[in-house]
């Protein structure tokens, strides 16, 4: 196993500059759900309880960005928004969806066709198309056949999502 030494030189950050911090972060990202924190009296406890908070915070942020570029990339790279469809009638929430299920899917498990279909609501053709674009595929796997009965079934008989 591989351990990341810090540096010899690291100090961990002080409470006064913790503190500094965490101010800062609340005066720019107010709190808008749940209760504030309760710190802790005894400065050791209160310095890695405002650590963790500000990483907290910080990290879902973080997150908040990045599906935000996320967004802004689907409509760079396909030219729509977040409820326009493309020529399959798959949209970019449909793809995050779809990429969703198998990032939360424990490691080394699989993710059920049924599971997928029923989180997503696509088509077998739609996941055909988002498994051949993505690389992740369900099992069992959607084949190119079962994909085209499907869709042929569902334009004989009128159904469209």
């Amino acid at each position: 196993m591989y351990i990341k030494k810090r540096p010899t030189d690291y100090k961990p950050p002080t409470l006064e500059e913790l503190e500094k911090a965490y101010n800062e972060w609340l005066a720019k990202y107010p709190r808008k759900h749940g209760r504030t924190a309760k710190l802790s009296e005894d400065p050791e406890i209160r310095r890695q309880q405002i650590y963790k908070n500000l990483k907290s915070m910080q990290s879902r942020q973080r997150r908040k960005d990045i599906d935000d570029w996320h967004e802004k990339s689907y409509v760079e790279r396909y030219g729509f928004g977040a409820d326009d469809a493309d020529c399959y009638g798959i949209r970019p929430v449909d793809r995050r969806r779809y990429n969703k299920c198998f990032k939360s899917c424990p490691h080394g498990a699989s993710v059920e066709l049924d599971y997928l279909r029923r989180m997503t609501g696509m088509t077998l053709y739609q996941i055909y198309i988002m498994q051949n674009e993505t690389g992740l595929k369900p099992k069992p796997e959607v084949s190119e056949k079962a994909a085209k009965l499907d869709q042929k079934q569902r334009d004989d008989e009128g159904i469209y999502i």
